[in-house]
Parts: C-alpha cells; structure tokens; sequence
C-alpha cells in the first residue's frame, strides 16, 4: 500500500544520507578536505528572557525573539549555529526571516568560510518548499558550481515525517542547555549554544544579507 511504498522511499533516502556521511568521513580520514557533507535547517526560535524559575506574568508577554540555523559538518561533527535577533533579520519585522533569501545567504557564507576548498559538496535539508525546496535555493547551486566555487553539489531532500539528522541532535542539546539556563541576553544565548555540547559553535550575525531570489531570477 501507499503507507508501505512511503516507509521503503523513506528507507532509502536514510540509507542514502548515511552513505554520504560515511563518503564524507572517509574523506576527512585521509584529511582530504575536497569533499564536505553538510546538513542545515532552522529551529524553533528561542525566546527572551529564559530562567529556570519563570515569572508567571512573563508568560503571557511577547517576549523577544531570536532565530536559530544550524549548518553541521558531519564528517568534522561541527555545527555552526547562526543566531540573529527579530532586528536582524531579513525583511520587515521579521517575516522572512526562514525565506529563501535567509536560507541561500547563511549557506552562502558558511561554504565561503568553511569549506572553501572542498570540490563536492553535498547537502541534506528537509522538505520546506518555502526554506529549501525551490527554484531560489536550485539557481544559487548552480551559480556556485558556475562560478568555480565547486566543481558538484547535491542537495537531497529528506522524506517529510523523516528528516531527523545530525543537526537536530545538536539543536536537542542546544535546547536543553537553553532551557537550564538564565539568559537575559543574545550574549547569554552564545554562551548556552557554546557550552552545550563540544560540537555545537555559536555565530552571532556578522554575514551579509542578499535578496537572491531576486538576482538569481
């Protein structure tokens, strides 16, 4: 049945994932850093302030709100997590701020910063037509590899209901750090990603903002 076709696809896919992983690791083994695999996706935005013991009345205020991207390296078991504020980001209020352009230009600068010398590149997201699955994010892989910055990239898409990976591990242990923690601030919110696991690293927003859909169009 169609319930049984959708766990063999979704099989497939996850045997697929940990054979890039291991394609990957093989690589970094002979430290050949000509082939990277990665993994990104968005969290679910923290919100300030965060104690352990709350004060009821903040509860029901709106309280300020910070977003979480994660790119993780699986082969180096590094992830950098891209943190900016409502003020931050991309657009007005906010309101793009898990768009297209968000997504490509946190990519974007991860690949130039961290993994400009590798020559294959390939990539796993979830199934997000509004993030991950569109026309923007296929144009600027081929953008990339036009420009020589790679010479292949692959993006897979994980089965939806089947998307759980290596950077939703590290965001577990970001969460549960955040919410053990007193944090009042964005430095605060630094120091729970920074101290919640070896493999977890904080960014603080430094890149640039593109409107790619636009120059890619």
């Amino acid at each position: 049945g169609g319930l049984t076709q959708h766990l063999m696809q979704a099989g497939k896919e996850r045997q697929y994932y940990k054979a890039k992983i291991e394609q990957a690791n093989g690589h970094a083994q002979e430290q050949d850093p000509t082939m990277v695999h990665i993994t990104f996706d968005f969290a679910q935005q923290l919100e300030l302030p965060q104690h352990t013991r709350q004060v009821g009345p903040i509860y029901f205020k709106s309280r300020f709100k910070v977003q979480l991207f994660g790119v993780c390296n699986e082969a180096a078991k590094k992830q950098t997590n891209f943190l900016f504020h409502e003020g931050e980001s991309i657009g007005s209020d906010g309101k793009k701020a898990h768009g297209p352009n968000s997504v490509i230009s946190m990519v974007h600068h991860y690949l130039r910063k961290q993994c400009s010398s590798a020559k294959i590149i390939s990539m796993h997201a979830d199934n997000c037509v509004g993030q991950n699955k569109n026309k923007s994010v296929m144009a600027f892989i081929c953008w990339y590899v036009m420009h020589g910055y790679a010479e292949e990239v692959i993006i897979s898409f994980m089965r939806v209901g089947h998307t759980r990976c290596s950077v939703d591990a590290k965001f577990g242990r970001l969460k549960q750090q955040f919410r053990s923690s007193e944090v009042d601030s964005m430095d605060d919110v630094v120091s729970a990603v920074d101290s919640s696991c070896a493999a977890n690293d904080a960014l603080r927003y430094s890149w640039l903002w593109r409107v790619w859909d636009s120059f890619l169009a």
